[in-house]
């Protein structure tokens, strides 16, 4: 399903889908000579001097490779949130332009490493015989869905918490949202990349594809109002479930991928099409009329679209960094083929007063995460930023004095958890329990 492809003479070798699988080595060698991406002077990013192919649909964008940090050229541009105006400025144009842009430093290593921990110890606590300090028993997790820990429930643990009532990924998400600052963030989950160099029978499958119903967001559905309307969230399924329910009216939708480990492009992971969300209304149009069995869809696969996987890059970051894309651009993942471990959580957030939050979803709403921040034990370390993503406002009064009380109580918020496994003195975390291994 994922084709080779040509650009400007020079061929993907066999077992690579693109030139964007080669070796950061080769392609350099590539680009230098003037081949995929239009010569030496694009090595820091720039569009493809070559464009979109003759016979291209006109809803496929011209070849855009992602530019990389000058001081780092394993990883791709970022930009810093607390940065000068005119630093935000150019991470607002590049959103517009790219259809995604990075952010660093939006958590720190110390909770990084503490939200690791947590992901492993739900493995650990799942998956019989499964120690992240033995690599013998990596293969004991049978994960099929993308190194996600398995179904519809989000990930509603302490560090998880703590992640998504960050300032700086709040900021980045109002950025490039226009300077909202009532925003909600989403609820979900997380996966885990293992090093298929050491795990082959790890490695997962690519991935292409948009997060939502192409028919019902061009159509603006009214079933999609309806069901968010409805929402009642009696379950974690619901918190779920709003994720991929957009509509155009609701304004421009993002969504998020926050690295915990250092990402190279060989490690896995995400990847998108630069610039797809500027050519998504004359894709969509062209699908034609929505079949009858994609009337309750809520995600659209895009691997049989050949030109747009061979537009598809990689976008590796550092810890601690976010990737916020626009959710038209079509985006995915790339299996791991490194000794490297991937880590990642996905999160979104979106404008309170453009995605159809009446009263009635508001409180429930509140009151589901409220009862989950308590249930892990951070009432007291709830923030400013907190109180708005988690939608806390909303609250019922009588909760509503519970988190003032559990806020004052809490003062000063505690650091991170520290890793249990990691620092106890029986060993390193995960990446450095492979190292060893590899060594």
């Amino acid at each position: 399903p994922w084709p080779s492809v040509e650009f400007s003479g020079i061929s993907a070798p066999p077992g690579r889908s693109s030139w964007t699988d080669l070796p950061l080595t080769a392609r350099s060698e590539a680009m230098a000579s003037g081949g995929a991406s239009g010569g030496a002077g694009s090595r820091r990013g720039s569009r493809a001097s070559a464009g979109s192919p003759p016979d291209a649909a006109p809803w496929v964008p011209e070849f855009m490779e992602v530019p990389r940090e000058e001081d780092d050229y394993r990883f791709a541009k970022s930009f810093d949130v607390d940065g000068p105006e005119s630093h935000l400025e150019e991470a607002k144009a590049f959103f517009e332009e790219y259809g995604f842009a990075v952010f660093r430093s939006v958590l720190s290593a110390a909770e990084c490493r503490a939200t690791r921990d947590e992901m492993w110890t739900t493995l650990e606590g799942k998956v019989e015989g499964l120690d992240r300090r033995d690599r013998a028993t990596w293969s004991k997790w049978k994960s099929r869905s993308f190194g996600m820990p398995g179904g519809r429930e989000p990930v509603m643990s302490a560090q998880f918490l703590r992640n998504r009532q960050a300032r700086r990924l709040h900021e980045a998400c109002s950025l490039v949202l226009g300077g909202v600052t009532d925003l909600r963030v989403s609820h979900d989950r997380w996966a885990i990349y293992r090093p298929t160099e050491l795990v082959p029978e790890a490695k997962t499958r690519p991935s292409l594809h948009i997060d939502f119903n192409p028919w019902h967001y061009v159509a603006d559905a009214e079933d999609i109002a309806d069901e968010l309307r409805g929402l009642r969230y009696a379950d974690g399924a619901d918190l779920y479930r709003e994720n991929n329910a957009i509509v155009r009216s609701m304004g421009r939708q993002i969504q998020c991928v926050v690295n915990l480990h250092d990402n190279e492009e060989a490690d896995g992971g995400f990847q998108i099409v630069p610039g797809f969300h500027r050519r998504f209304d004359a894709w969509a149009a062209a699908l034609g009329a929505m079949p009858a069995d994609k009337r309750t869809t809520r995600s659209f696969d895009m691997g049989g679209f050949a030109d747009l996987v061979a537009r598809a890059q990689r976008v590796p970051m550092r810890e601690g960094s976010v990737v916020v894309w626009d959710q038209r651009c079509a985006h995915g993942s790339r299996p791991n083929a490194s000794s490297n471990f991937r880590a990642a959580m996905f999160c979104r957030m979106f404008d309170a007063r453009r995605c159809f939050m009446d009263e009635p979803r508001a409180r429930a709403r509140a009151l589901a995460v409220w009862r989950a921040v308590r249930a892990a034990g951070v009432a007291g370390e709830i923030t400013g930023v907190g109180a708005t993503v988690f939608g806390l406002h909303d609250l019922p009064p009588g909760e509503a004095r519970e988190l003032v009380e559990a806020s004052a109580a809490g003062v000063a918020a505690p650091a991170p958890a520290p890793a249990t496994r990691g620092d106890d003195g029986r060993g390193a975390d995960e990446r450095s329990i492979r190292d060893d291994a590899a060594a």
